[in-house]
């Protein structure tokens, strides 16, 4: 004689008090995949706005004009500023020390530092060389081939920007510079910082 055998169906069985922890399992896990979601955001917020370098005058930073054999330019007396450089005739050399300063608590990469005259001469159709030495070494790297650096946790790098330069007339025009523009990259994300400088004053010559 056969036997026939009925499987039973276990949810069906399901007690409340089994649906009450499918129910909690359920929930824990929305509630999980919410708090990673806002830590994602919050994260990537922060990536967003994290900008760690110094636009304070940190450091050493100093600026002097000359032409290109080397000699200074003369300054102009009592302009307002600690010095203001009268440009020469002919091409002319501006060398400006600079300290970049992370006072964050994470490193940062800098991926580019700008000409500290680039809005003075830009507009007018003049091509300049940029030139740019960091730290202690000893060669410079031309616009373009500029290499990005790590810059770790508290602390701070100097940098040298040479940029060279034709003249340019423009009867009593005086510009004043003091700030330093540098690229900074993070988790993939720029951010364009104008580090503080010393201040200093370019006069353009009336004729060229």
């Amino acid at each position: 004689m056969k036997q026939s055998y009925f499987i039973r169906d276990s949810s069906a069985e399901a007690t409340p008090r089994h649906v009450i922890r499918r129910v909690l399992r359920l929930r824990w896990r929305v509630i999980a995949a919410l708090g990673f979601a806002l830590v994602v955001v919050v994260g990537l917020i922060g990536a967003l706005h994290y900008q760690p370098i110094s636009t304070d005058a940190m450091g050493s930073s100093t600026n002097v004009v000359s032409t290109p054999d080397g000699s200074q330019v003369a300054q102009k007396p009592d302009f307002g500023v600690e010095r203001t450089w009268i440009m020469p005739l002919g091409k002319a050399v501006l060398e400006v020390v600079a300290t970049i300063s992370n006072r964050g608590p994470m490193g940062v990469e800098i991926s580019n530092v700008g000409a500290p005259v680039s809005v003075y001469f830009a507009p007018l159709g003049h091509t300049s060389r940029l030139e740019v030495r960091i730290g202690k070494s000893s060669s410079w790297k031309r616009d373009g081939a500029f290499k990005p650096f790590v810059l770790g946790s508290h602390s701070s790098e100097r940098v040298v920007v040479r940029e060279t330069f034709s003249c340019d007339s423009a009867p009593d025009n005086t510009w004043v510079i003091s700030t330093l523009p540098i690229s900074m990259n993070f988790l993939g994300i720029t951010h364009q910082v104008a580090v503080s400088i010393e201040p200093f004053g370019l006069e353009r010559p009336s004729s060229c």
